[in-house]
Formats: structure tokens, sequence, C-alpha cells
């Protein structure tokens, strides 16, 4: 995780020769304590922002919370799970993210060589709202998909954990954000689980097959970023 500003094309794409056309801003989970650099959040100068920017903010990612939760409890109660499965796996140590993203105008290129590239969260699942169109999913047959966008219409993407814990019975969303010829902005919250959480299907949907080797919520984040260092040739 990164906390803190994220310049224009200094963002990690997903496939080799992609320009990561955006630039962003992360604020973590409020840690008491936290001694990693991603429990502790930083702020942008008042100089810049003005002053209400990180209460705001900061009141915006609690409210976040409230949603997550309540889609939690509902993801539960759907798979059959105690109501509070996914709640004892997500504690205020969660690897959890607000990301404010702003992708500048571009003109598409004829190879699309100028997207982030598709990717999976690693996390539970994730709430999306953009202001214009640009994003887009992957159905069943592979084919993309543009989402629709309102100020008032929220996107719900299922993460890896979720496709672990069910053992794949729910996949996660495969997503990519294309250039457009406007400019556009989002919000993403990225509910994650603590660091220690163990990954692996729930035994009312573990097949038996060894599909999913356990590992932590940590561990898996830190297989992505491999993963993509390799991919990106680093």
């Amino acid at each position: 995780l990164t906390a803190g500003w994220v310049p224009y094309k200094s963002h990690p794409a997903y496939d080799a020769g992609i320009i990561a056309n955006r630039c962003s801003y992360h604020i973590t989970p409020p840690v008491q304590n936290g001694t990693e650099p991603w429990q502790v959040r930083k702020w942008p100068s008042t100089d810049l922002v003005g002053d209400d920017f990180e209460p705001d903010i900061a009141r915006f990612y609690e409210q976040s919370e409230v949603i997550a939760k309540g889609l939690a409890a509902a993801f539960s109660r759907m798979l059959g799970l105690d109501d509070d499965y996914f709640a004892k796996l997500r504690t205020d140590k969660s690897l959890s993210l607000l990301q404010l993203s702003y992708y500048p105008p571009q003109q598409p290129s004829p190879d699309s060589r100028d997207m982030l590239g598709a990717q999976t969260d690693g996390v539970l699942f994730s709430i999306v709202n953009q202001n214009c169109p640009g994003l887009q999913v992957q159905d069943a047959q592979g084919r993309w998909c543009n989402v629709r966008c309102s100020s008032e219409r929220f996107i719900v993407l299922i993460g890896d954990a979720m496709e672990v814990v069910t053992g794949g019975e729910i996949r996660a969303t495969k997503h990519r954000n294309i250039t457009m010829p406007h400019e556009r902005a989002m919000i993403t919250f990225r509910a994650g689980l603590d660091p220690d959480v163990v990954l692996a299907p729930h035994e009312l949907y573990d097949d038996g097959s060894g599909d999913y080797a356990p590992r932590t919520q940590m561990e898996h984040f830190k297989m992505r970023n491999k993963a993509l260092t390799q991919r990106l040739g680093g």
C-alpha cells in the first residue's frame, strides 16, 4: 500500500509498455500507533488544499467504511456464512485504501498502450464512483463493457479475497481504465482484510482441488507486487 500523493505517470501500470496516465491520492486506515509506512496517514499542506480537505476526506473514509461493513454483511448472508464472518476479518488494521484518482484528457492511441492495463483488486471488494465514462469491466465471455456512471451511482467490484473465500464460485472482477478525450475523476474504496488473515476457501466452498494456496492478505499483496514487477521487466 502507498499512503499520500502518487504523481502523474508514476503509478505502476499493469502491463508492459503501458503508460499509467493518472495521478492519485491515497488515504489509508487510521491505525493507532501504526509502525508500517502504509499505517501513517499523509495529508497535503493546507496551503494547497485548504483547511477542509483533511476532515472532509477523513469523514468520507469513515462513511465508506460504514458502507463496506454493510456490504460485507450482505455478502456473508448471500454466501450462507455467519453475518459477521467478514466483519471479524476486518478491523481498523485492515489493508483498506481510499483512492482519489484524476485522469487527464487524452486521445486514445490505436494500439491502446496508454491505459493502465487490466487487473483485479487484491482486496475483498472495491466500491467505485466515477464522474465520467472510462472504467470498463470484463464479462464472463471476455468482452469489455463500459460501466455506467453518475454522481449517485456506486459500482462494486469483486476482489481476489472474495474469489478465494468462495473457492472461485464468485470470480474477481477484471477491470481497466481506458483513455478518454475528457478529463475524469474516480473515487475507489478498496475494502481489504487484516494483514494476518489467511486467505483460503471456506469449508462450504472448498472442493479440495487446492487451486487456492493459503496465504495471508499481506502475503497476497506482496505476491501481486512481485508478479507486477516481473511482468514489467523489473
